[in-house]
């Protein structure tokens, strides 16, 4: 969701309330996050306050990020070339549609030049097993779910990664449970991935939250499903549950993945359950030489974007 900061508001508004009352799901219009759009100051074509529909204010939103790149161009808020720069708090942003000089086809896929990794380390992090128990309660009607789902024993090897400065803290690790996320008997993505979600929510909270990670951090489980190719679903700080598509999840992930040699340097094809998305990167230093703790840069998130609606809303 998009506000562009009106400079007739004598009083700034506050924000992080607007966010959790427009954001709420099911009450309002619904939305991970509230973005604010204010004047620049850093040499971009517009500034960017990212919000959590929880009031928090977040350092980045990739997907939203790539969302504003349509609304620069539909604002004509860009360069000569085409090009939307924005200024973000984990710095400047950058992007374009492939589609912009040519009038006749319609704009539909945007590509973001992300920040840069600030951070970039592997972990090992165990959570109290015992407590994932209290996240199933036994329903008496339900004898089916008396126990916990089979899931892949603590600790849990991570790569903990934080893209730009001050940087977004993602956590990337393997699936670990045992699931088919493409079902053959017609059942689609969608469908299994609130089976996975329910699964992984004990998990991706304690990840979270998990006292090793000052920031916190969002929390990545993917599934590689081909050599340019894998599914991945996120936890979202400041929604705290998991999210359609995470695009900053989507361009550390797969950078990760990368740097570790489990897919190819290219462009790799991130299905999620809002969509699809195309991330590409650059070997910056291999993770041999402890010199250069940041293996990937020149990362590029790429992906469709539309305006669903514009208008007036009234809060009371």
């Amino acid at each position: 969701m998009i506000i562009e900061q009106s400079e007739a508001l004598q009083t700034e508004p506050d924000f992080s309330l607007l966010a959790r009352k427009l954001c709420q799901p099911h009450f309002s219009l619904g939305g991970d996050g509230l973005m604010i759009i204010g004047p620049p100051s850093q040499g971009g074509n517009f500034s960017m306050t990212f919000y959590n529909n929880d009031g928090s204010i977040g350092e980045l939103c990739g997907n939203g990020a790539r969302c504003l790149i349509y609304y620069g161009l539909h604002k004509k808020l860009c360069t000569a070339d085409g090009t939307v720069v924005i200024e973000t708090d984990s710095g400047l942003v950058s992007g374009y549609s492939p589609d912009y000089d040519q009038p006749q086809k319609k704009w539909e896929q945007f590509t973001v030049h992300m920040p840069e990794l600030s951070c970039f380390q592997e972990l090992l992090l165990g959570i109290d097993a015992r407590q994932l128990q209290h996240f199933f309660p036994v329903t008496p009607d339900k004898p089916e779910e008396k126990t916990c789902p089979v899931l892949a024993s603590p600790p849990y090897p991570c790569i903990y990664m934080e893209l730009g400065s001050p940087g977004v803290p993602h956590l990337v690790l393997p699936l670990p449970i045992q699931a088919e996320t493409s079902s053959p008997d017609g059942h689609s993505f969608s469908d299994s991935t609130e089976k996975i979600f329910r699964q992984l929510r004990p998990i991706a909270h304690m990840l979270r939250h998990h006292p090793k990670l000052p920031k916190g951090a969002n929390v990545n489980f993917y599934q590689i499903t081909g050599t340019h190719s894998l599914d991945l679903y996120t936890y979202e700080r400041g929604v705290e549950d998991f999210t359609l598509a995470c695009g900053s999840g989507a361009s550390c992930t797969a950078g990760a993945l990368m740097a570790k040699g489990l897919l190819p340097f290219g462009t790799a094809s991130i299905r999620t359950t809002g969509g699809t998305l195309q991330v590409s990167c650059d070997l910056f230093s291999p993770l041999s030489q402890t010199e250069n703790r940041i293996p990937v840069h020149n990362i590029h998130l790429s992906g469709p974007a539309v305006i669903v609606a514009e208008g007036e809303v009234f809060v009371p």
